[in-house]
């Protein structure tokens, strides 16, 4: 009986690990159509303020030193919409160009949890064929005897008659 639940611990683990790669994949996706959204609005923008012959901080500035509340209202959300732009641009080009082994660390040092909801929603189980999600899969393999062992290791001794006997 062990020995089936040791197997299906670490089978359980080898395919959720499986999954990491594939799921962060979901997130740079969903990730990449926020940050082009998000261009393409502070853009119309851009385009404003050069036909005023000003930047979009220019702009942004002079909304906020307006004391009309509307205006400045305005201001508020440019400023809002350039800053997650910058965020995002910032998270996608890190997790573009990270390699397979920084690339989780990335992933949550910068997680986003309204994306990575959105991700989670957009997300299928699969059996990914990579090597980098065999590699995870066999990280999921380790993780699964580490905690087999722990686990069986303590049962079985508990079982066993001590040599005082």
């Amino acid at each position: 009986m062990i020995a089936i639940i040791d197997r299906l611990i670490s089978a359980t683990l080898i395919i959720g690990f499986m999954q990491i790669p594939a799921f962060i994949q979901t997130y740079i996706q969903i990730l990449a159509g926020h940050v082009a959204e998000l261009n393409y609005q502070l853009n119309l923008y851009r385009e404003a303020a050069a036909n005023l012959q000003k930047t979009l901080p220019d702009l942004v500035s002079r909304f906020l030193t307006i004391n009309d509340p509307d205006i400045h209202a305005i201001g508020v959300v440019l400023k809002q919409l350039s800053e997650r732009a910058d965020k995002l641009n910032y998270q996608l080009n890190l997790l573009t160009g990270s390699s397979a082994w920084q690339k989780p660390f990335h992933f949550i040092s910068n997680l986003d949890f309204t994306l990575a909801r959105e991700s989670w929603d957009q997300f299928q189980l699969g059996l990914p064929l990579t090597l980098e999600s065999f590699t995870y899969g066999g990280v999921g393999l380790l993780f699964g005897f580490v905690i087999s062992r722990c686990l069986f290791s303590r049962s079985s001794n508990e079982n066993r008659p001590s040599p005082t006997q």
